[in-house]
């Protein structure tokens, strides 16, 4: 009966930290600039979707340091993912 009750408070805690997990994350995607939704709207045809700069600048018609700033913002608050250096590198949404 102990091991029950002790899966059940762990549960829920865990349940109680992901509510605040995603209410974070939908507070934060709330404040995010025009140009940022406009450049993560480029990843949603496809969730595993590995896109350069110059594919977003492409699709969104925006320039090129809007983009940049645009997914360093998107990067640090674990929206998009980073994969690989320098020029080559692509994004990737996080889930």
């Amino acid at each position: 009966m102990r091991n029950i009750a002790q899966f059940k408070t762990t549960y829920y805690e865990d349940a109680l930290n992901d509510i605040n997990f995603y209410r974070e994350k939908f507070k934060n995607l709330q404040q995010l600039s025009e140009s940022a939704v406009v450049v993560l709207d480029c990843f949603k045809s496809s969730l595993k979707k590995q896109l350069k700069v110059a594919e977003i600048e492409a699709a969104t018609g925006l320039p090129r340091r809007t983009i940049q700033f645009a997914l360093k913002t998107l990067t640090q608050q674990k929206f998009l993912r980073r994969l690989g250096k320098a020029a080559g590198g692509r994004y990737q949404l996080v889930f």
